[in-house]
């Protein structure tokens, strides 16, 4: 059954089951190495900051380049880099949101504590109602426009039920959106008529409406798979219905993704609500359809200890991520290109800090809006589960940025392919609809492609030479120069797709792996292999903790 099928990578496996299956090592933190290693980070990790504030001094001789990009900032009469959108978006509404964060949950919270033969009736009709009102406010008269698409969507769904139209229509339909929303940007009511031009002017504090639509995407096509695989189950199972009624008990997250609904739990009611949804609309986490409609019909309370914390590590972050963009200014060195007379460890702290900078951006937009859904009992995926600089692993990396569009893209694309059958052709169209549904454009493209070529080697090596080498004394070393390869290729692929393209790729690394300098450079690689070091032992060190993840 498609709908059951075990498409979720496990993060967590229960250690007693699992224990005896992975041998795990003795500790290395205490050992001679690794004190040799200690040092070398306390050498230089000092020298990476040092580097990167020093080449975004206003003494530098690149510094009139960039300066205009630079805004006004707060810590110690500092100029702060918010020359990416993103970032300059978030910051310039982030007080608002979180006015909106605080009214949008403290009357929700009012009516999740009312009596439970109401408050889930009450509840869904406040959200839809605080939802509308807000995407009023932010897309004007645009409402319409994503009203209407979406109906379309839940047309195929009721329409084609158990067909195999209902998928193929619903992912025509979506990948065609995302086009023509790109083509038209968002359309004009002029376009279709002259006389509803005056409608083009009531277009909200946020007229791109189409820029966030592509999360409404990845929930369409939630909804009308999830309700899909929901009649093929009944259809294959006839007392589907009756074990869901008696199970009433709150499931854990795999269970409550994997498992249909009531079929009438399928209505367009509920799927407003889901897709309209205003904590987790404008960038996440991505939740299934399945699993926000179960937490609100089984009203989910979540610890708030647990909240508490979270927002506290919110905070805390915000503050590390202020810092950077005061010191280092690494976008708007980039935006400019001004590295002249950098050397190639200049270069490569600008490559490694631009990345840490998408990540720490990334991260608190995702923790914030995460943060919205927890204050009002929605849980969902934590979308960064480890550090950007605690990656070696192409595929790891990818099950931990991003966690929960990785997930859905498991479920639904992943899976339905066929899995680990076909993983150099499956994880080729996953990547070209990742490049895709981010943002039509070459530079995504030829990001997605870079990202499948970089696969094949450790898609190879794990399969077919890790195993008959496992046993070598020197196993951990030749494994570290792989992991640090990968580590090389990861930045050159996501330095193309987030921060400078192609071409502006090729002139950094050009720089930075010259021939002449090719001592710098095996330096680098050697402290890279370091840290994959630490990187094994940190895995190693949650085996002997009973965790046991995938990335």
């Amino acid at each position: 059954m498609a709908g059951n099928a075990e498409y979720i990578p496990l993060d967590n496996l229960n250690s007693h089951e699992n224990s005896h299956k992975i041998r795990v090592g003795p500790s290395r933190w205490k050992t001679p190495e690794f004190y040799f290693y200690y040092l070398v980070f306390i050498v230089n990790i000092p020298l990476m900051f040092r580097c990167a504030i020093k080449f975004s001094s206003p003494n530098n001789v690149n510094y009139p380049k960039y300066k205009d990009l630079l805004s006004d900032g707060w810590i110690f009469d500092r100029k702060a880099d918010v020359s990416d959108a993103q970032t300059n978006s978030f910051r310039s509404f982030a007080f608002i949101l979180l006015y909106v964060l605080i009214s949008h949950v403290t009357i929700s919270r009012i009516i999740q504590a009312l009596p439970s033969s109401v408050n889930v009736k009450y509840r869904k009709i406040y959200s839809l109602i605080f939802s509308i009102i807000f995407l009023i406010v932010l897309y004007g008269t645009s409402l319409i426009k994503i009203l209407l698409i979406l109906s379309l969507n839940y047309y195929i769904a009721k329409h084609f039920g158990k067909s195999k139209m209902n998928p193929i229509l619903t992912w025509i339909l979506n990948i065609a959106i995302l086009f023509l929303n790109d083509y038209f940007q968002g359309y004009k009511f002029s376009a279709l008529w002259s006389g509803l031009s005056f409608l083009d002017k009531r277009s909200g504090l946020m007229p791109r409406w189409f820029i966030n639509y592509n999360y409404c995407v990845l929930r369409s096509i939630s909804f009308n798979l999830d309700y899909y695989w929901c009649l093929k189950n009944k259809d294959e199972s006839k007392d589907t219905e009756s074990k869901i009624i008696e199970n009433n008990s709150m499931k854990d997250y795999k269970a409550r993704v994997k498992d249909s609904l009531l079929e009438k739990d399928y209505n367009f009611f509920n799927y407003l609500i889901y897709l309209l949804y205003v904590p987790l609309y404008l960038a996440g986490p991505i939740i299934t359809f399945n699993d926000f409609i179960y937490q609100i019909n089984h009203r989910n309370y979540l610890p708030v200890k647990k909240t508490v914390l979270y927002a506290i590590r919110f905070v805390a972050i915000c503050l590390l991520f202020e810092w950077t963009i005061h010191y280092m200014y690494v976008n708007a060195i980039i935006r400019r290109r001004a590295y002249e007379n950098f050397s190639p460890f200049d270069y490569s702290m600008l490559a490694y800090f631009s990345l840490n900078n998408v990540w720490l951006k990334l991260l608190i937009i995702w923790r914030f809006f995460r943060l919205w859904a927890l204050a009002d009992n929605i849980d969902t995926v934590e979308n960064m589960n480890r550090s950007m600089s605690n990656n070696y692993s192409m595929a790891g990396f990818w099950r931990a940025w991003h966690s929960s569009y990785n997930k859905w893209n498991i479920r639904y694309i992943y899976i339905p392919l066929g899995g680990n059958k076909n993983p150099i052709i499956n994880n080729a169209v996953v990547f070209t609809f990742v490049a895709i549904w981010h943002d039509i454009s070459l530079k995504l493209l030829e990001w997605s492609w870079l990202i499948i070529i970089f696969l094949i080697p450790e898609i190879v090596c794990t399969k077919f030479i890790d195993k008959r080498i496992r046993h070598l004394h020197s196993y951990r070393f030749i494994k570290s120069i792989g992991a640090s390869s990968n580590i090389v290729l990861m930045i050159t692929a996501n330095m193309v797709g987030y921060v400078i393209g192609l071409d502006g790729a090729k002139e950094i690394l050009g720089e930075i792996f010259a021939p002449q300098h090719i001592l710098s450079w095996l330096y680098m690689f050697f402290c890279i292999m370091v840290t994959t070091q630490v990187m094994f032992e940190i895995r190693e060190e949650e085996k002997r903790r009973g965790i046991f993840k995938k990335y």
